[in-house]
Order: structure tokens, then C-alpha cells, then sequence
């Protein structure tokens, strides 16, 4: 069902695995990393994440939320 969601905030699923001990997601690869690793990074190369792009991002996630939500 998640794999049918289409939505600008979120990722599309490309497919998943299930065996008894473990379940797999397939999402596209992000080769700058996840959002939680840009926001969790401290370094001098992610100082242009400032709050206001921070906010956007929220806000973008919030959407997607709604959006599975309905």
C-alpha cells in the first residue's frame, strides 16, 4: 500500500523483502545522504543549512505526513 503513495515530500518505494527476521524497504539512493544526517551534521560543509531551510524541510515533511495521514 505505501508503494502506491505518490507525493511531492515523499520518496518512492521501489519494492521491499520480507524473510522471518528481517524486513527490507527499497528507496531511491540519496547520494548526499538523508535528511537526518544534513540535520545531524555539524561540520563546516553543512553550515548553508540554516534554520530557515531547516523550517522548509519541516514543513515539506509535515505535508507528506498529512498526505499518508488522508
Amino acid at each position: 500500500m505505501i508503494g502506491l503513495a505518490v507525493q511531492r515530500n515523499l520518496l518512492r518505494l521501489y519494492g521491499f523483502c520480507m524473510t522471518p527476521e528481517k524486513r527490507l524497504l527499497v528507496y531511491p539512493y540519496m547520494p548526499n545522504g538523508s535528511v537526518a544526517d544534513r540535520l545531524r551534521d555539524t561540520s563546516q560543509e553543512n553550515l548553508s543549512l540554516d534554520w530557515s531551510k531547516r523550517i522548509h524541510i519541516a514543513l515539506g515533511a509535515a505535508r507528506g505526513l498529512v498526505y499518508l495521514h488522508e
